[in-house]
């Protein structure tokens, strides 16, 4: 039974939709904070715009048709299927698109917004957010509630297994593990001491029982069958992690692409233009399309690296995050004010 959403509005221009007074001084008190979208990025993103008017669309055509509009205040994190069902978490909480029909707005999380939402084959589901936010839904149900779980950092993403498990990951290296058929939440502790602590902005399930997440200053954790590997090395914060073509592949500030084969050893390349890139989704032909400001990029495998093509939707959309792959070939795509479908036509 859906529940009447109501539409928050966040009170800074941040597009994680922060709205308390503890939470925005998080947000400024560490530098690279969340998806890097401070006001210390202003420069970043002005070169961003020049690159995105001046580069090539070569190759590539794709028609984008608006699939929900909202505001610029709207922000919509994750995209994530169920079913036939397609799910969708952001500032104005969950919404839901089912065969047949538009997008329908299911729950309200106002002011908080919820920044992940992911479900495992037999329908259960899991979306997290602001504020240790953490709802849970149980197969054949589209009625979500609170965890059992008293959490306070900012949980950015969560995963789930072909198995059932779920893990969250947020800020201050939080990770968060639900396993198979259980609905207890518990801790991993990950070892990060002092200040080094990392955020960790993305999960995914490489297989029932590795899992690799990735986090701020180039966090990289690798958790195999409970062994537990991480590293942080670089400037450049990751935002996102998939397998795509063969390949782990990450992806994150400043146009850096990490690819790997077994979570562990990494190899860097880097976008031309330095966008930065906030998500990922994998094309059944192995073609890899990633999320920026104002374009998304799609990428062909050569070797350990990727060659980047730039494709500027029309309209004025300043920022772009979930891309899913969905039926037909097609592709969801979310970011500020909108979703949007789109079919990619190589070298037509």
């Amino acid at each position: 039974m859906h529940q009447k959403l109501t539409r928050g509005r966040s009170a800074l221009s941040f597009p994680i939709g922060l709205t308390r007074t503890a939470d925005a001084k998080s947000f400024l008190s560490r530098s690279h904070r969340l998806i890097a979208f401070s006001s210390a990025r202003a420069s970043a993103l002005i070169a961003l715009i020049i690159f995105a008017l001046g580069t090539a669309q070569s190759g590539f055509s794709a028609d984008f048709v608006s699939q929900w509009s909202g505001s610029r205040h709207d922000w919509i994190f994750s995209i994530a299927p169920r079913g036939q069902d397609q799910w969708a978490a952001g500032s104005l909480g969950l919404m839901v698109a089912k065969p047949g029909t538009g997008w329908t707005e299911v729950l309200s999380t106002a002011p908080l917004s919820l920044l992940s939402v992911a479900f495992a084959p037999d329908g259960s589901g899991v979306a997290s957010g602001q504020m240790g936010t953490l709802l849970e839904v149980p197969p054949n149900s589209d009625n979500w509630a609170k965890a059992n779980l008293h959490a306070k950092n900012r949980l950015f993403s969560v995963a789930s297994s072909p198995a059932g498990e779920f893990i969250v990951v947020g800020a201050y290296g939080t990770v968060l593990d639900r396993p198979a058929s259980s609905h207890d939440w518990h801790p991993i502790p990950l070892g990060f001491t002092g200040l080094a602590i990392p955020n960790l902005y993305a999960v995914h399930f490489v297989d029932p029982r590795k899992v690799v997440i990735v986090g701020e200053s180039g966090a990289i954790v690798t958790l195999d069958s409970g062994r537990i590997t991480k590293s942080v090395s670089g400037k450049e914060s990751l935002f996102a992690v998939t397998s795509c073509g063969g390949m782990l592949v990450s992806g994150g500030q400043s146009g850096i692409v990490k690819t790997s084969e077994d979570g562990k050893v990494w190899t860097e390349s880097r976008i031309d233009g330095g966008p930065d890139v906030y998500g990922f989704g994998c094309l059944p032909d192995g073609r890899l399309v990633a999320s920026s400001s104002w374009f998304i990029m799609v990428g062909t495998r050569q070797g350990p690296s990727w060659s980047w093509q730039k494709i500027r939707p029309p309209g004025d959309i300043p920022w772009f995050q979930a891309v899913v792959p969905s039926q037909g070939g097609m592709l969801l795509i979310s970011g500020q004010g909108g979703i949007w479908k789109t079919e990619l036509d190589h070298g037509k």
